[in-house]
């Protein structure tokens, strides 16, 4: 017999937050859920167990192509001049949008 799993038992198994489960479910990339009443939601243990094979065992480099490159300043004055900047850009959409 196949064990049923709550959302929060699949919570556990997989590490994934309830958003990140439920994201998944709306694009279609997790296993159909068990309607059991209008209010509660159950899983195949076997099809999550499944569900979980197919998952990549290692990043991709898509992975880190997505990455935005993010370097901290490295004196007061390249802080300065950054900050500067932003607060120029900031200006020049203020008085875009009037």
């Amino acid at each position: 017999m196949n064990r049923l799993l709550t959302l929060n038992e699949v919570q556990e198994i997989t590490s994934l937050s309830r958003a990140t489960i439920n994201r998944y479910r709306q694009i279609g990339d997790f296993p159909d859920a068990i309607h059991v009443t209008s209010g509660r939601v159950v899983f195949s243990a076997d099809e999550l167990n499944d569900w979980i094979e197919t998952r990549p065992r290692k990043s991709g480099p898509e992975v880190n192509e997505n990455r935005r490159s993010v370097r901290a300043p490295a004196t007061p004055e390249e802080l300065d001049r950054l900050r500067r900047a932003e607060c120029a850009e900031f200006k020049t959409r203020i008085q875009g949008s009037l």
